[in-house]
Order: C-alpha cells, then structure tokens, then sequence
C-alpha cells in the first residue's frame, strides 16, 4: 500500500499540511521579534533619561519678539482741540481721496470763542479810532500853540500851556499805540478761533487709505488724540522690535528675519532690517523691519511674532535647549549640563551659554565632547519611596519622549 493510501487509510493529514503550520508559527515569531525590536526602537533603551549627542556645528542665533504691524508711511490725524465728537462719516477702514471729510467735532462752545473774539475786535477797532482822533486832537492843539509861540516870540501861549499841550499830545500818542496793540491781539483772537472752527472738520490731507478709526460719535478728545490712521497704501508693511542695547548691536547691517502670525497658513513671511530707532529709554532701541513680500492677507494693526537672524557661529558645541533645563532629583538647573557617564550614571559639566537658535544652544565646556551623550530629559520620572523618601526610577515601562 502507498504512502498517501496508508495516510488516508489511518487518517493521517499530508506532510505539507504539517508544514503549513510551520510557516505559520515561524511568521508569528519573525512577527513578535520585530514587534519588541520596534518597541526598543521607539522607546529607546531602558534607561532612567533621555539623551542626544553633543554636537560641533555651526549655528545662526535667533531673537524673538512681538510686534504691530504698521503700514509704510502712515500717519496719525488727530484732534485740533478739546471736544466731543459730533459725527464721523469718514470710514473705519478702506480708501478715501484727499480732502474727504473723515469728522466733525462739536463747534458751539467754537462758534461762541468765536463771537466772543470777534466782539472784543471790535470794541479794540473802536478804541483805536477813538485813541487815533484824541492824539490828532492833541497835535493840532500843539500845532496851533507852537505857531502863535514863534509870531508873538515867546510870549504866549505862557510857558505853562505849552508844557501842558506837549504832555496832551504824548498821552494822546501813548494811549494810541496801547490801543493799537489791543487792537492786533484781538485780531489775533479771532484767527485762532477761526482755525479751531476750521479744525472742528477734520478732512483727508492726501488721498490714501484708513487703516484705522479710533472714535466714535458722542466721544469725548483732547486735543491732539489720535482720530484715524492714514497710510498711502497697505502694500507695504513694516513691524518694530523692542531690543535691548546688547541685542542691538549684534544685529548685521539688513539683517533678515521671520515674520509669524495666524494668519499665514503659508508659512512665515520675511522681513529686511529697514533702520533703529531710538527706544523709550534704558537703552532699549526699535529694529524696524520691512516685509519683503506683498502684504496680504496681512493687515496693519495685526500682532506677529519676529524671530531675527544674527550673524552665524561656525564650529562650536552645540546641546539641545532641552539639556539646559535638566537636572537630576534634588539639584537645580542652571549653569550645568549633565552627560551619560559610566555605568549610564549622569556627570555634571559646568558650562557658558553661547547663542540659540530656539532648538540648539552653543556652550563653552572644557569636559564636554562631540559625541558625548548629553542627557535632555527623564526617561522614568523618579518617584519618591514609601519609607525612606528618597528618590528612586520606577520600574514602569519606558515612555516615549
């Protein structure tokens, strides 16, 4: 009887069946090495931390600052006086041409220094005509009286009258000349309230667009609040950071940077060192930058954030930031690193902190090496005991980073 007869007569299932199953089992095993494998790979070794090489590289540091964004040339239009705000037709944002009336200010109290300064004009006006005719008064008396002094040689008027029509006439020509200057300060008077009236409709100087409206009717101002915010266009845009002097003076000569807000769902935009300016003292200055790209859909007035490139940093340490921060139980951090030493125990380096790059710092260590394994983070977080209080790693598995 055959071999595959003598299967089938004891019931027997075929030898590549048999082998079948050893696939089977070999593809489960192959299946659950390379599932532990991958769980060593993703969660790293058993060890108490988390660590990264130390590095020898260049870096270029970054400065990060907020910022407002403010159109190229802009300009504020403010109140000429105090007052409340009567009604504002002028837009809160969008073109307007020049002279295009943007408000108008309250004007009774105006219209009344108005007519009160021009009352007073006019009361001077008088006293000069009156002042004018007593001292033409005062010299043809004198006139009259000089004349019969020189026909009658000497002998009248008397010597007294002729004292006394001289005083008349400077007098007369004193009070002119107060009256005179009493007259050109009214007058004065009346231009300024005339300009406040004027004032109290505020126009467009040049055409442009309205970038920003800050009143409303009804609203009280002082005298030079700002009212809008005119720009020539809004294609151009520029963003001012605060630095301190230090931070200043790294900066290079059309230094780039990167501007950062929500609304740039394509990534940030960047920005040319335009010029600094004078800050609002302790030595504090404004690096003004230039948007490189047009505007949109950035706006003026929008809050970004500016991360300034400084000259680079060839061939020094770098760490990541993450190893600045760390310490083991019990110790502060600050002014150390710690790297893997031997039996995966953590040695403190002293060290200087150079420049960042908001992912990697430069430091300065004489203990420190390329390659070194630099510790950045705990691996298990260490817990303290039940009796004696000290801190001890769990024994949880690792978690990842």
């Amino acid at each position: 009887m055959s071999s595959p007869e003598l299967d089938a007569f004891l019931g027997a299932r075929p030898h590549r069946e048999l082998y079948h199953w050893l696939s089977v089992g070999a593809i489960v095993v192959a299946l659950a090495v390379a599932f532990v494998l991958l769980g060593r790979f993703v969660n790293g070794p058993d060890l108490a931390y988390y660590s990264s090489p130390v590095e020898r590289g260049d870096i270029t540091p970054v400065i990060s600052g907020e910022g407002t964004l403010h159109a190229v040339g802009e300009v504020a239009i403010t109140a000429t006086s105090d007052g409340a705000v009567q009604s504002v037709p002028g837009p809160a944002q969008g073109p307007v041409a020049a002279g295009q009336l943007l408000v108008t200010m309250d004007n009774a109290s105006l219209l009344a220094e108005q007519t009160a300064a021009q009352a007073q004009k006019m009361q001077a006006q008088g006293d000069v005509d009156r002042a004018k005719l007593s001292l033409s008064e005062a010299q043809i008396k004198l006139a009259r009286y000089e004349a019969v002094w020189r026909k009658s040689q000497g002998r009248v008027p008397s010597l007294n009258e002729m004292q006394g029509a001289r005083a008349d006439m400077g007098r007369a020509s004193i009070a002119a000349s107060t009256a005179q200057s009493a007259l050109s300060a009214a007058q004065a008077k009346v231009k300024v309230a005339q300009a406040k009236l004027a004032g109290s409709a505020i126009s467009a100087p040049a055409a442009g667009v309205v970038v920003a409206r800050m009143i409303a009717p009804g609203q009280g101002v002082q005298a030079g609040a700002p009212l809008f915010t005119l720009a020539p266009n809004i294609d151009r845009l520029t963003v001012a950071v605060s630095l301190d002097a230090a931070q200043a003076q790294r900066l290079a000569v059309h230094a780039h940077a990167r501007v950062l807000a929500p609304a740039l769902s394509d990534g940030p935009r960047s920005a040319t060192l335009d010029r600094l300016d004078p800050g609002p003292g302790d030595g504090k200055q404004f690096a003004v930058f230039t948007l490189d790209a047009p505007a949109a859909p950035l706006k003026p007035g929008m809050p970004v954030t500016v991360d300034i490139d400084l000259p680079a940093r060839q061939g020094v340490l770098l760490v990541p930031n993450a190893a600045l921060t760390f310490a083991p139980e019990g110790k502060r951090p600050g002014g150390s690193v710690y790297v893997l030493a031997q039996h995966q125990q953590p040695r403190q380096v002293p060290v200087a902190v150079g420049v960042s790059d908001g992912q990697h710092t430069e430091v300065i260590a004489t203990g420190l090496q390329p390659g070194e394994q630099i510790i950045t983070g705990w691996r298990h977080a260490p817990e303290k005991n039940q009796t004696g209080g000290k801190p001890q790693a769990t024994a949880t598995s690792p978690a990842k980073p």
